[in-house]
């Protein structure tokens, strides 16, 4: 049993520092971000039943892990933060576009008209 699960924390551990990278640039897909962590919750799923079992060697990779872990909050947050605000002006742009009925009207010079509702 200990050695199938000394795989695992390995994949735990380099699966968190993924998802960390993925995060700490700027422009991420929410898919991708979700895609790391259901492949992470796998692992976990797969370990948690061997806990009791683990030795020292596991315990600090899982420690590892851990850290590593406990410094995707803040980036968790910006990036929650950084989707709410697109979400936001697109609901915007929607609202503004719904206002005025669009109907690409425009000009060969660029002049348009538009009709409020």
């Amino acid at each position: 049993m200990s050695a199938s699960i000394e795989p695992l924390l390995h994949d735990l551990l380099n699966e968190t520092i993924h998802l960390k990278l993925v995060l700490e640039t700027k422009e991420v897909e929410p898919e991708e971000i979700n895609s790391i962590l259901d492949n992470r919750e796998l692992i976990m799923n797969q370990i948690t039943p061997m806990l009791p079992t683990l030795n020292e060697i596991q315990r600090n990779l899982l420690l590892q892990a851990e850290d590593v872990n406990s410094s995707l909050l803040p980036i968790l947050i910006d990036q929650k933060q950084r989707i709410s605000s697109k979400v936001l002006e697109i609901q915007q742009l929607k609202t503004a576009s719904n206002s005025y009925h669009y109907a690409n009207v425009t000009t060969e010079y660029g002049v348009f008209f538009d009709k409020k509702k």
